[in-house]
């Protein structure tokens, strides 16, 4: 009895052509480098020197929104974004560099 998959074949089995492999030495230059890490100004700042916790702040909060309640605390020249979820005290730990 003829198997499932063989059912209407009469030809014989012929294996199909396939690609050769090789190995081949090739040379990978190397990607050109950039500029000297000196040569470019840097735009980072660091982390804002720290102030009295106790000395009266100005804050700036604007609500961004989004599924976790974003929002942007401008202060000391700086923008902090935080999802709606954070402590006061942990984001004025950001502010006051702590």
């Amino acid at each position: 009895m003829p198997s499932r998959g063989s059912q209407g074949h009469t030809g014989s089995y012929e294996r199909s052509t396939s690609t050769t492999f090789a190995w081949k030495r090739v040379r990978v230059s190397r990607p050109p480098e950039g500029e000297e890490a000196s040569a470019k100004p840097s735009t980072r700042k660091g982390r804002p020197p720290r102030r009295n916790w106790f000395e009266p702040l100005t804050l700036t909060i604007e609500y961004s929104g989004g599924p976790e309640a974003w929002v942007v605390v401008k202060t000391r020249g700086r923008t902090f974004r935080r999802p709606g979820h954070c402590q006061i005290v942990d984001l004025l730990a950001d502010v006051n560099g702590r």
